[in-house]
C-alpha cells in the first residue's frame, strides 16, 4: 500500500460513491475486511481512505467528502446474557427474563447509552459514524436472539466493540445459538465484576 501523509489524524473518505451505489455490497464487504485486518499501526479509516480514493476501472468519484478522525472516537457497548458454556439462554427462563427486566440487568445500559443498536444495522455507517463522535458517546447493543447474534458477529468480524458486558447464567446447555463463537481473539481488560444472589455473575471486559 502506498503511504499516504494525514495531517492531524483526520482521514477524509470520499463517499458519493456508496450513496450513488458505484460500489456494490460485495466491494464494501472487502473493503470492511481489509480495513480490520490491517494492524493496529493503520487505522481502519485510513485504509478507508486509501480503499476509496483510488477509483477502480475508471469510475468517477463524486466531491463529498466525510472527516473521520481516529482519536477520541465514540465507544460501542455490546451486552449479553450467556450460560455457562457460552450458548444465549431459552428466552423464557427465569434468570434471562431477570437479565431483559431488571435494573441491573439490560435496561441499567439501555438508558444510560447515548444511541442503541438495532439488528442489521449497517456496519459501514457505524463506522463513520463513530469517527465523528467523541469519546463520550456510547453505541450499545443487547444480543439475545438470531437477528442480534448476526450484529454481535459483525461488530467482532470488524474489531469494532470496545466494551463487552457479560452476564453469566449458572446453567449449562449445549444446544441453541453458541454465541460465544463470534466474539473474535482478542485481549481484553476486567473493568468490573458483580455477583447477585440469583447467581448471576456480571462481568464487564474492556478492549485492552
Amino acid at each position: 500500500m502506498e503511504s499516504r501523509a494525514l495531517s492531524a489524524g483526520y482521514i477524509h473518505i470520499k463517499s458519493q460513491d456508496v450513496s450513488n451505489g458505484n460500489l456494490t455490497n460485495s466491494k464494501i464487504q472487502r473493503l470492511l475486511r481489509g480495513a480490520y485486518a490491517v494492524s493496529y499501526s493503520v487505522g481502519p479509516c485510513e485504509f478507508l481512505y486509501w480503499a476509496l480514493s483510488e477509483p477502480p476501472f475508471g469510475t468517477a468519484w463524486g466531491s463529498r467528502f466525510f472527516i473521520l478522525t481516529d482519536r477520541d472516537m465514540a465507544r460501542i457497548q455490546v451486552a449479553m446474557a450467556v450460560t455457562i458454556d457460552g450458548f444465549l439462554p431459552d428466552k423464557d427462563h427465569t434468570l434471562a427474563e431477570w437479565v431483559r427486566t431488571s435494573s441491573n440487568g439490560f435496561p441499567r445500559w439501555r438508558d444510560a447509552c447515548s444511541y442503541p443498536l438495532f439488528p442489521k444495522y449497517p456496519l459501514l455507517d457505524l463506522i463513520c459514524d463513530k469517527g465523528h463522535s467523541d469519546d463520550a458517546f456510547t453505541y450499545y447493543a443487547e444480543i439475545m436472539d438470531k437477528e442480534s447474534t448476526e450484529l454481535c458477529r459483525g461488530l467482532f468480524l470488524y474489531h469494532m466493540v470496545d466494551e463487552l458486558i457479560l452476564y453469566l447464567l449458572p446453567l449449562t446447555t449445549s444446544r441453541g445459538i453458541h454465541v460465544m463463537r463470534h466474539v473474535s481473539p482478542g485481549h481484553w481488560k476486567l473493568h468490573g465484576i458483580r455477583h447477585y444472589n440469583n447467581g448471576v455473575c456480571r462481568m464487564i471486559y474492556r478492549k485492552a
